[in-house]
């Protein structure tokens, strides 16, 4: 028994990376734990920690193995949020205001032709371009949609460009 003893000290002196890898969390979710039972120097003793685990675990349905509606919703949630900054670090999805930004630049010159036609030639060329505007964003709509059943995030229907947005 003696040979055990330094083990023993051991685990009722753990770090709280120690702490998180016994417990399957992360350092983060130890560090932001308030109730998480820790000694006075700050260190961690395994016996109270695992018994604070286990009864945290049976009563949490964040952390329970049961589930629930409310509780996939959540988890879907975060890991589409992980696969969201996953795929902005891989360059693979760009924020909605940076494509509206580059759209709006893109169609600029567009629309000061349109706007020199409709000054010229008036109301039968407002209205082709208003239909124009119209085509583009169902097109535009078409294409998330399309984005959206592969999975794809990015823009979603409310974020393209309304049907009011013809010139004139």
């Amino acid at each position: 028994m003696a040979k055990d003893t330094p083990n023993i000290r051991a685990m009722k002196s753990l770090s709280q990376k120690e702490v998180a890898w016994l417990i399957g969390l992360t350092d983060r979710q130890v560090r932001n734990c308030d109730d998480c039972p820790r000694r006075d120097d700050g260190k961690y003793d395994a016996a109270a920690v695992v018994q604070w685990h286990v009864e945290r675990s049976t009563s949490d349905p964040m952390v329970s193995s049961e589930s629930t509606p409310a509780l996939e919703r959540w988890r879907l949630a975060r890991a589409r949020t992980a696969e969201d900054d996953l795929a902005t670090r891989r360059g693979q999805l760009v924020e909605a205001d940076v494509v509206r930004e580059c759209a709006g630049r893109a169609f600029a010159p567009i629309r000061r032709f349109a706007e020199e036609q409709i000054k010229q030639y008036g109301g039968v060329t407002q209205d082709a371009w208003n239909d124009a505007v119209e085509r583009f964003r169902r097109e535009l709509q078409s294409i998330i949609r399309e984005r959206d059943d592969s999975g794809v995030r990015g823009l979603s229907d409310t974020e393209a460009p309304a049907s009011n947005h013809g010139v004139g």
